[in-house]
């Protein structure tokens, strides 16, 4: 799998841990909500710089 394909698994994968912990949580309350968007925004982030270069 090519870079952007990994980038795109792993951002998917912590977007549904994401949404399933917010599911359990709707008033946020978890802090590994904090975490894992922390994550996600990185990976979003590293997507982005990635697309510039191939672009």
């Amino acid at each position: 799998m090519d870079n952007l394909g990994q980038l795109l698994f792993e951002i998917e994968r912590l977007r549904a841990s994401m949404c399933e912990l917010i599911a359990k949580d709707p008033m946020l309350l978890n802090p590994e909500i904090l975490i894992i968007s922390q994550a996600l925004d990185i990976k979003i982030n590293e997507y982005n710089e990635l697309l510039k270069k191939e672009g």
